[in-house]
C-alpha cells in the first residue's frame, strides 16, 4: 500500500471506537527496534485524538508488551521474534 493511501486510511478511522487494530504502531509507543522508532506519526496523532480503550498492533517484534497512556491501552501483540519463531504468549484482555 502506498504511503498516501495508508495516511488516508488513518484519517478515516472512526471516532466512536473502543478497539483499534493496526499493523504498525503509533510513533514512540512500543515501536522501538534496531535503535530506531518505526511507528507512524499520523497514526499517533489520530489515536491520541480518538482515544480508543485499546490500540492493538504488531510490526515491531522486540517491543512486545502493554502501556496505558491517557486512558488508552497500547498493546504490541507481536508474538514472534526477528527469526519468526514463536517466543511470546498471547495476552488476555478483559473488559
Amino acid at each position: 500500500m502506498a504511503t498516501g493511501q495508508y495516511d488516508k486510511n488513518i484519517r478515516e478511522i472512526p471516532y466512536d471506537i473502543d478497539v483499534l487494530i493496526t499493523h504498525q504502531p503509533p510513533l514512540g509507543i512500543r515501536d522501538y527496534a534496531e535503535n530506531i522508532h518505526c511507528g507512524n506519526l499520523n497514526l499517533l496523532q489520530q489515536v491520541t485524538t480518538i482515544k480508543p480503550r485499546f490500540h492493538i498492533f504488531g510490526h515491531t517484534h522486540r517491543a512486545y508488551g502493554i502501556e496505558n497512556i491517557d486512558q488508552t491501552f497500547y498493546i504490541n501483540s507481536a508474538l514472534i521474534d526477528d527469526s519468526h519463531e514463536l517466543t511470546k504468549k498471547p495476552q488476555l484482555l478483559s473488559f
